[in-house]
Formats: structure tokens, sequence, C-alpha cells
């Protein structure tokens, strides 16, 4: 296993066979894609590329974690990442993505930058809602939350609809 530097990886060059690329990935990765849902992280990313005469495979597997915003507070909250994905990579007139999971590289450079595919597999590896455990939130955060919230607060019932009630 080769530790690599690079995230662009000429596929086109590669032989038949088995080749396995290792990424430390952490928060200069997260900066340099200029993106802001993922602010930092720590990830061992594993790519596995296997090439044959008619196809090529490539497997992702990411373990780590990453930092983003709570949605509740905007506190940091660290999520655990744990995913793999594979995709079917097959030469084309240009760069696409196709379907599901398919690529297609341009058969002139046979050129794959992993940059953005590392990033879209840690990405939706999180939940959608990412949110502190009850209590974890910034308090000073929390407390202005509760100050402007309507569950505190009681509302006068409309009178017409106090006499719809009635009528039942």
């Amino acid at each position: 296993m080769v530790k690599e530097q690079s995230y662009i990886v000429s596929i086109k060059q590669l032989p038949i066979g088995q080749h396995v690329l290792r990424y430390d990935i952490d928060g200069n990765f997260f900066a340099n894609l200029e993106q802001s849902e993922l602010l930092n992280g720590t990830i061992n990313a594993t790519v596995t590329i296997y090439r044959t005469a008619q196809l090529t495979t490539l497997s992702i597997f990411v373990n780590g974690s990453v930092d983003v915003e709570c949605d509740r507070c905007l506190g940091i909250l660290p999520i655990p990442v744990e995913t793999q994905d594979t995709f079917n990579i097959i030469f084309g007139e240009a760069y696409s993505e196709e379907g599901d999971n398919t690529i297609i590289v341009s058969q002139q450079d046979g050129d794959l930058d992993l940059s953005w595919l590392l990033y879209e597999t840690i990405l939706l590896s999180i939940p959608y809602n990412r949110t502190h455990k009850e209590g974890e939130c910034n308090a000073d955060m929390e407390a202005i939350i509760n100050k402007y919230t309507t569950t505190n607060k009681q509302t006068e019932i409309d009178p017409r609809w106090e006499a719809l009630k009635k009528m039942k």
C-alpha cells in the first residue's frame, strides 16, 4: 500500500491488476476544496482500483471523523464517518458522472481527480440532521433559542374558533 500525495490518478496508464492508494485527509483537504459543509476532519481513505481489459472499478473506503456545524446552536459537532462506495470507470470523450456510480474518464488524457469523489463519499455518509444530543448544545445559544420559540408563549384562541368548538 502506498501513501499518496496527489489526488489525480492516471487511470489509462495503470497496468491491469489491483492498485491500492492510501490518503490521510485533514482540514487542509476540506479548505482546498472551498466548500462549507465540512469544517475539519481526520479521515483515513483507502482507494482500491481494479483494472481489467474490459472494465475498471474503483472502491473508496473512508474511516475517521469530521466536524460540521450543529443545526441548532451552530457549534462544532464531530461526527464519526465510516463508509464505502464503488464506482465503475469507463473511457469516453469527456469526464462526466453517469447514473449510479458510473464515471466516464476522458479517453484522451485518462486522468481522474479523486478529491471530489472522496469528498462526496464522506459528505454522503453523514446524517442530514446534524445536531448535538439534548443538553450538549452551546448554553448561550440554547437560552436565545428558548427566548424566541413560540412553544413557551401561550396564544389566545380566536373567538370565532371557540364558537365553532361549541357547535360539536
